[in-house]
């Protein structure tokens, strides 16, 4: 694998948690049943089964993906320790990665930097990491830096799946998936340089509900014409104001290829420093999005906002497009 899948996510990641009109007709999430988690003093291993068979999809990348998706999560996983995280790697057992929509890994109880009063009324808890089917490159945050977590932090992994038939996916419309997604944590004590992971989403309804709404309508039009998500009337979701000055030591987006999505571009004061791109994947259903390790040196008193680019392939609007910027940065 290369490196880095932060959706970061989504994201990608939640997400966290990711996208969403689809999720407004999403079914009941359930929690594993079965799960096992193996801890090492240099890995957490954390297993999340689907708790009931699913059949892929015949639907294309036209249709919302939520109304065919399943939403799984992990039992908590409870600190017995400090623990600095440092890495992630994600796997999946008894289907491809195809079907996998996004994941999130988040701590229970912290206060999320982005939508924190809604968020925070609905239950849910901030990301240490996301990806999607397209970020799926292990992390290994460099050294100084890790992620401290604290005794009796507790981790929960969200898992939404999306399978999908030939030739949208790699499995058939007669396939009885019961996946597990495996998620390993990998841990450093001598990383001693704390960050914090932060992920940015555009979206048509900005820290509104519902939570899991973190997406955008892309208008019909000829696909040779780009229609641009911007942060305009979004900022609360898709822009962070840095008071003091700090340093992105690693980020990643998440968006759609087969949707039309193009690229995710990340401006800082209004001047672009980086910009997210799709390379074709080993198999026409998957892209890889490279993540980014270039520094980026944020001033204080400086904001970062992100844009996202789609050609709208389809004669119908594509109504749950997904523009997200996850990064790391460091604490002052």
């Amino acid at each position: 694998m290369k490196q880095l899948p932060i959706y970061i996510s989504f994201g990608l990641l939640c997400i966290l948690g990711v996208l969403g009109y689809l999720v407004l007709q999403s079914p009941t999430a359930e929690v594993a049943s079965e799960q096992k988690t193996k801890t090492t003093d240099s890995t957490i291993i954390i297993r999340t089964p689907a708790t009931q068979k699913m059949t892929p999809t015949s639907d294309g990348p036209q249709s919302p993906d939520g109304p065919n998706s399943h939403w799984f999560y992990s039992t908590p996983i409870v600190l017995e320790k400090d623990t600095i995280i440092t890495g992630f790697d994600v796997s999946m057992e008894g289907a491809d990665a195809s079907i996998l929509h996004h994941l999130l890994v988040s701590v229970v109880g912290k206060t999320p930097k982005i939508c924190p009063a809604h968020t925070l009324a609905e239950g849910a808890t901030p990301g240490i990491y996301a990806a999607s089917r397209h970020t799926l490159d292990s992390l290994q945050l460099p050294a100084p830096y890790g992620i401290p977590l604290e005794a009796g932090n507790a981790i929960v992994v969200e898992f939404m799946a999306h399978p999908q038939a030939f030739p949208n996916g790699l499995h058939t419309v007669d396939d009885a998936l019961e996946p597990t997604l495996v998620v390993k944590l990998t841990t450093d004590d001598s990383h001693t340089t704390p960050v914090d992971f932060t992920r940015l989403r555009l979206d048509d309804s900005p820290c509104a509900p519902p939570l899991m709404h973190q997406a955008f309508s892309v208008p019909t039009s000829s696909s040779a014409i780009s229609y641009t998500k911007t942060s305009e009337n979004n900022e609360e979701s898709s822009s962070f104001y840095f008071t003091d000055a700090t340093t992105i030591v690693a980020g990643a987006a998440n968006f759609w290829p087969n949707k039309g999505g193009k690229d995710v571009t990340v401006l800082l004061n209004d001047e672009p420093v980086v910009q997210f791109n799709a390379e074709p994947g080993v198999d026409a259903t998957l892209w890889n999005i490279p993540p980014s390790y270039e520094p980026i040196i944020i001033p204080a008193a400086s904001t970062i906002e992100i844009t996202s680019t789609y050609n709208n392939p389809f004669d119908t609007p594509i109504k749950d497009a997904s523009g997200m910027y996850g990064f790391y940065y460091t604490t002052p």
